[in-house]
């Protein structure tokens, strides 16, 4: 499900089965559009939790759904309804320091300019210890089918279910009673309208770098540290920004596309058909080149690096709107490290 690809009505709690090369579909109302999507690799034998935010009507909430590779099914574990307005972007990345421990992170963004950050490692773990007692449940039916996944589902979490009315959480009878997602550990306001672009990298110090793009052509970035305390999931674990640029009116229209590269390096793309490479410094982001593309109502872009002969690094671009188009661009110096003064 890509940007602006609406889906046919359904349940909006699980999906079919499908036949060994067939795409799996998620069923949600007729009214909702999917809008974003990530992959959380669980680590698991066989299940994995792909969040996907759904949006519906004025109030947009973000699922966190099971897949069972073995049944070839989609299950609705978890949602949140903590965004009041339309859920646009997600993006998914894994803290780790040393000792082994780990967080699954997710930040989502809406159409108000926010960004929201969560810890998912609780209900990412209890629904693949979850999934994983209905696969080994169901193996020797010799098949399964999506409503006996869920009513094993149900009662593998009957009584367990911590969904919380002070934030709007709300589950129907027919759902599947899994915790909710919770409240979020941090949220900016990064823009001042909805967020079209949005991607996370880490520093080579363990810091991550939140690139984002808005309706009014402006970018937002800054730079967040996760401490991990001792106690349980989300409560143990905190985000600090260190540091938060913006460059307003970057573009001229929408900006769809952005990549971080290096951590003083991004790039940016818009409906304007501008792709702009940044320079982050201490003075905020320097406009360091723009190329015109010729795809029309670009919708995402992807970039990675290519060491060639000579020791030369590249960087090749896909953009995809209405057509694909392919660039490759010569990689500018790093910027050297500040010296204090002496």
């Amino acid at each position: 499900m890509g940007p602006g690809r609406e889906t046919r009505a359904g349940s909006g709690d699980g999906s079919r089965a499908g036949s060994p090369g067939e795409a799996l579909a998620v069923n949600v109302a007729g009214s909702e559009r999917a809008a974003g999507w990530c992959v959380v690799g669980s680590g698991g034998r066989g299940a994995r939790t792909p969040p996907s935010p759904t949006a519906d009507r004025p109030l947009l909430h973000h699922r966190l759904f099971g897949l069972l590779e073995a049944a070839r099914t989609l299950v609705l574990v978890a949602e949140s309804f903590h965004h009041q307005r339309c859920v646009l972007k997600v993006e998914a990345f894994l803290h780790a320091r040393a000792g082994g421990e780990r967080r699954h992170l997710l930040c989502s963004a809406a159409t108000d300019g926010s960004i929201a950050f969560w810890d998912i490692t609780s209900p990412i773990t209890d629904a693949v210890d979850a999934l994983h007692r209905a696969e080994e449940e169901m193996q020797p039916l010799g098949g399964c089918s999506c409503q006996q996944l869920l009513c094993l589902l149900r009662e593998g979490h009957a009584g367990g279910s911590s969904a919380s009315s002070d934030q709007g959480e709300h589950r129907s009878p027919d759902r599947a009673c899994f915790p909710a997602l919770g409240t979020p550990l941090l949220t900016i306001m990064a823009h001042s309208c909805g967020v079209n672009s949005l991607h996370v990298c880490e520093t080579p110090e363990g810091q991550y770098l939140v690139a984002s793009g808005s309706d009014d052509g402006s970018i937002h970035v800054c730079l967040l540290e996760v401490a991990l305390g001792k106690g349980e999931a989300a409560a143990g674990t905190c985000l600090r920004i260190l540091e938060r640029v913006a460059r307003p009116c970057a573009h001229a229209a929408h900006v769809t596309g952005i990549r971080v590269l290096r951590p003083d390096l991004l790039l940016s793309a818009s409906v304007d058909q501008r792709l702009t490479l940044w320079r982050r410094g201490p003075g905020g982001l320097e406009a360091l080149s723009t190329t015109f593309f010729h795809v029309p109502d670009l919708a995402e872009v992807d970039c990675w690096e290519v060491g060639e002969a000579g020791g030369e690094l590249h960087y090749y671009c896909v953009l995809c709107g209405q057509g694909l188009e392919m660039l490759r661009g010569m990689a500018p110096p790093e910027t050297p490290p500040q010296q204090g003064p002496h």
